[in-house]
């Protein structure tokens, strides 16, 4: 088990600056509509401070090290940015994505943290994941839908998902999307664009909002273990 309050008092906490510019991001670095399912509850962004972002990683003989990546590249780590200028642009964030349309077992897929002390990566803790996390769409970056079957499939399963879920301005949202959309058979002809255009809004002002929650609750457990010495993992509720 990774003592992640011991790696944290360790890191600095990214500026408001850093996590705007980490919000949009995320938001861009891929083709989101073509990964992300259509539809809530989506897929599960889990955001977090990391020791090791924006570096790369070297493996011998069972031994995991960072490196600092010294140039830019677009196969090299995060999107062509060298560690410096990751570093610079959004410090020490890092997030990872448990996609339902990826991973039949999605629980098990926890972000890996690197621990100095044993040169591993264990899993971030559960409850820091269900506490750092929000679930996003597709529709955080608007593109064209380029699987039919895959959306219809998606909006039927959707549907079924809104009939069990209490009032929720989100659910009703896609939920007259979806019928608005039932019967239209070319993907390409759908009347969505103004859906698009204000849904993308939406989309990722949730995912900055989480990145802002995300910082304070970090700001506020390194704050109890400067005042108390208490290294003992306690959640903010």
């Amino acid at each position: 088990m990774i003592n992640y309050l011991k790696i944290l008092t360790n890191l600095s906490l990214p500026t408001e600056k850093q996590t705007i510019q980490f919000a949009e991001h995320v938001a861009e670095c891929h083709s989101w509509y073509k990964h992300l399912p259509f539809f809530p509850p989506g897929a599960c962004f889990a955001f977090f401070l990391d020791p090791g972002a924006g570096k790369g990683v070297k493996e011998e003989n069972g031994i995991h090290t960072l490196y600092d990546i010294k140039t830019g590249d677009y196969f090299e780590h995060h999107s062509r940015l060298a560690t410096n200028d990751y570093l610079d642009r959004f410090g020490c964030w890092a997030y990872c994505v448990i996609n339902p349309r990826d991973y039949e077992e999605s629980e098990n897929m926890a972000p890996l943290i690197y621990d100095q002390e044993d040169k591993l990566f264990k899993p971030l803790p559960s409850e820091l994941i269900k506490k750092w996390c929000c679930q996003l769409t597709a529709f955080l970056k608007v593109g064209p839908m380029l699987n039919q079957g895959k959306f219809h499939q998606e909006r039927e399963e959707f549907e079924k998902y809104a009939l069990q879920t209490n009032i929720d301005p989100e659910i009703e949202r896609y939920r007259q999307f979806a019928k608005a959309i039932a019967k239209v058979k070319n993907i390409g002809d759908w009347g969505h664009v103004f859906f698009g255009i204000t849904e993308i809004e939406l989309q990722r002002k949730k995912l900055l909002n989480a990145l802002l929650m995300v910082r304070v609750q970090c700001q506020t457990l390194k704050d109890s273990v400067s005042s108390t010495n208490n290294r003992t993992l306690e959640i903010p509720k």
